[in-house]
């Protein structure tokens, strides 16, 4: 994501009355479109628990209803969320689909905060893991849903990032490796670095789901 600056267009900077223009088009509650059925996850499992709540349309593999490109940027219009929930939890990683949906004026929906909170513009999505339960998450969507002016605030991030979120990854690197030429680090066993100290959790959404049933 790249913040507005003298170098940034017109045509790059997000016009506020459009995207409220967008979120007023919305009639739909939470949305995902998944072709792993079976994750390290387990996002399938806290899928299937939220849906006990709230409305939820599924597009994929997964489900009985495939959906192409253009059936995909028509359920974003129509949907105030998706669910940004990935097949393996794992720190610092989110895929392009989050970024190229939030451009699309929609809220993401993640698995775990701390993990998202590193990529994603502070206040632009939701963390389950912030809810007592799938049914405290589905309150407070509905809630959102009802109140517009909470729902927008979702959208800030756009005041002070370009419209283009899922830009080329190697021009995002190259940029990056200029911008930190000094910065040096090695890693001596690149698979420990990967893989220890948490870097993934599996069964993460089961886990969860468990964890906020015992402490109820």
């Amino acid at each position: 994501m790249r913040p507005i600056d003298k170098s940034t267009t017109p045509d790059e900077v997000w016009k506020w009355k459009e995207i409220e223009t967008i979120a007023k088009g919305k009639t739909k509650s939470v949305l995902i479109l998944v072709s792993n059925c079976a994750t390290r996850s387990k996002r399938e499992v806290y899928v299937r628990a939220l849906a006990k709540h709230i409305e939820v349309t599924r597009f994929g593999l997964c489900s009985k209803a495939v959906c192409d490109k253009k059936c995909a940027e028509e359920a974003i219009a129509q949907h105030y969320f998706y669910l940004a929930f990935e097949n393996s939890v794992c720190r610092d990683y989110v895929t392009e689909k989050v970024f190229s949906y939030m451009e699309k004026i929609i809220v993401p929906i993640v698995l775990k905060r701390s993990f998202a909170s590193s990529i994603l513009p502070n206040g632009s999505f939701i963390a389950i893991d912030d809810f007592n339960s799938p049914a405290s998450l589905a309150e407070h969507l509905k809630y959102l849903q009802s109140n517009k002016t909470e729902y927008m605030k979702y959208f800030e991030w756009a005041k002070k990032y370009r419209r283009n979120l899922s830009e080329d990854y190697a021009c995002s690197l190259c940029r990056f490796l200029h911008k930190n030429s000094n910065a040096t680090r090695v890693i001596a066993d690149i698979g420990r670095w990967w893989y220890g100290n948490e870097m993934c959790i599996d069964d993460y959404a089961e886990r969860l789901l468990l964890q906020k049933e015992g402490s109820m």
